[in-house]
Parts: structure tokens; C-alpha cells; sequence
């Protein structure tokens, strides 16, 4: 076996690319925005037609997280339950909840949980 078929096995057999997540439109080609391949993407821009395609919104809007977490924070649940009871990391809560206190719209807890 020469390298040229050696590389050729590797090539097609278990190492060969692995696509993490797969377009909608081409399941063979990666994921880059809206669910589309990177073509499509860029075609669906140049005509304008992105709304066909809505992006997923994986945020909320800062007025929401305060009012959400004011409350179950009057509910006596700490930064941990919190951020489960909003689906989002611990890590997330905390920059969110940073964020939030730097634009004037929580006020710092007096515990740190």
C-alpha cells in the first residue's frame, strides 16, 4: 500500500470530516447561519430573502430578565435556581444580572448566592 492509498483510506474512513451540525437546505455542508449553508446564506442575503429564514433568538430582552428575576429573587431563590428556573447557565445569569446592575436596572443583592 503507498502513502497516495494510505491517505485515501484515512481520508474516507473514521477521521474523515465531521460535520458538527449539518444545514438544513445541503445536510451535507456545515451550518453557518439561519439554518442555511454558507451559499444559501449568502444567496438568501443578496436577494433579500432572510425572513424566509427567521434566526433563532437564543437572548432576552433586559426588561424581561430584571422583571424575572426580581420576582423569583422575592421568592427567596438563589443565583444557582435562578438561572435554572430561566434556562440559562449559571455563567449566563451572572453576566446578565452584571449587566443589568451597570445600566441602572437591578440594584446589587445584599447576598452573594
Amino acid at each position: 500500500m503507498d502513502l497516495g492509498d494510505m491517505l485515501t483510506e484515512w481520508w474516507n474512513g473514521p477521521h474523515g470530516i465531521v460535520v458538527a451540525k449539518a444545514a438544513l437546505c445541503h445536510p451535507n455542508r456545515p451550518l453557518s447561519a439561519r439554518g442555511l449553508c454558507r451559499s444559501c446564506y449568502e444567496m438568501k442575503w443578496n436577494r433579500g430573502q432572510l425572513d424566509d429564514h427567521p434566526a433563532k433568538r437564543t437572548y432576552r430582552r433586559r426588561d424581561e430578565f430584571v422583571a424575572d428575576y426580581e420576582m423569583l429573587r422575592s421568592e427567596g431563590y438563589d443565583r444557582t435556581q435562578i438561572a435554572q428556573r430561566l434556562g440559562m447557565t449559571r455563567s449566563g445569569l451572572d453576566q446578565a444580572y452584571r449587566r443589568a446592575i451597570r445600566a441602572g436596572a437591578l440594584t446589587p443583592d445584599r447576598t452573594r448566592r
